[in-house]
């Protein structure tokens, strides 16, 4: 049941990745690569992550295994700033099915330069419930999991309940329920560190990052270096024709998108990729020419012994406080 409904959520992991569109051939900091990007030389300065502020784009999804098909919920994304004034790329799914609910928010906020993630929040609500964070410091990524605690020596009484005896004094113990809903029973610890030696991105802000470049077919494919959890990859991005695309939001002539990833170091080479929900594989995604959004993405979710294919359509575009217009450096 439960991996029914978390294959709802997977419209968002697709449309997500679906928007790492317009990429040029560029170093792990945005810098185009040349002779004078070698060893000793003076690099230039980063480059700034460009996004539309205001935008948001909602998309609907559907599952389908031998001609048969299923909705798969809808998800949306919005771009706004906070009141810092940094830059805050959210994205939202929800799916309800059989009385099984189950609600996922992931936001990557960046630093106050708009030239890399600053922090990457995930979070889970609903039947099943989930939370993880990343932290970013230029030369250090931080992954931090809340967890129920199993601290075997642990003295925080709040993470102590009280167990009967039909013999004997009743007695309070550590909670051993790793899956126990008490949030108090919960803790944040840090989970592993990545030494960075170039600018990395967490899975959301790496897309916007690529989109705010610029690929077109026939150029060079790009790569970007993400870190996910314990591990980091690198996605490859290559752009072809992709003709003329009908979806809810309309008509659209199309680059055809294809990403691809790959372990990178400290990844074991046998370590599978995992999408914001559960998507892994290579993607596929339609891209409008005009505006560089995706409107069609389609890909695999694996449901136990089988993979699913998904199929993801742009449904309505929106501004949610000024018009969409790309900062300027």
């Amino acid at each position: 049941m439960s991996r029914i409904a978390v294959t709802t959520l997977i419209v968002a992991t697709l449309c997500v990745l679906g928007l790492a569109i317009q990429s040029a051939r560029v170093s792990a900091d945005g810098v185009p690569k040349g002779k004078d990007d070698v060893e000793g030389k003076i690099k230039p300065a980063i480059a700034k992550i460009s996004l539309p502020i205001g935008e948001r784009l909602v998309y609907r999804g559907s599952l389908s295994k031998a001609g048969v098909s299923v909705d798969a919920g809808s998800a949306t994304f919005t771009v706004t700033e906070n009141a810092a004034g940094q830059t805050v790329i959210t994205a939202c799914a929800e799916a309800e099915k059989f009385g099984y609910s189950l609600a996922t928010k992931v936001t990557s906020t960046l630093d106050e330069s708009s030239t890399r993630p600053a922090t990457y929040h995930y979070l889970q609500s609903g039947s099943e419930q989930r939370e993880k964070k990343m932290s970013f410091k230029e030369d250090l990524a931080t992954y931090i999991r809340e967890k129920h605690c199993m601290e075997p020596n642990c003295r925080d009484r709040g993470h102590f309940i009280l167990r009967r005896s039909l013999i004997g004094k009743d007695k309070f113990v550590h909670c051993g329920d790793r899956d126990c809903r008490i949030p108090a029973h919960r803790h944040w610890k840090n989970r592993h560190e990545h030494a960075l030696g170039e600018r990395h991105f967490d899975m959301l802000s790496a897309v916007y990052y690529a989109r705010s470049l610029g690929l077109k077919p026939g150029d060079a494919p790009i790569e970007v270096p993400v870190v996910n959890d314990h591990d980091r990859w690198i996605v490859r991005a290559e752009v072809k024709e992709g003709g003329r695309i009908k979806v809810p939001a309309g008509k659209f002539p199309t680059y055809k998108l294809t990403l691809e990833p790959r372990p990178a170091a400290g990844t074991k080479p046998n370590d599978e990729f995992k999408g914001l929900f559960g998507l892994n594989g290579t993607i596929h995604i339609w891209i409008d020419k005009k505006t560089k959004r995706p409107v069609l993405v389609q890909g695999k979710f694996p449901f136990g012994p089988m993979n699913l294919q998904a199929r993801v359509e742009l449904d309505s575009v929106s501004q949610t406080d000024k018009p969409a217009t790309l900062k300027s450096d």
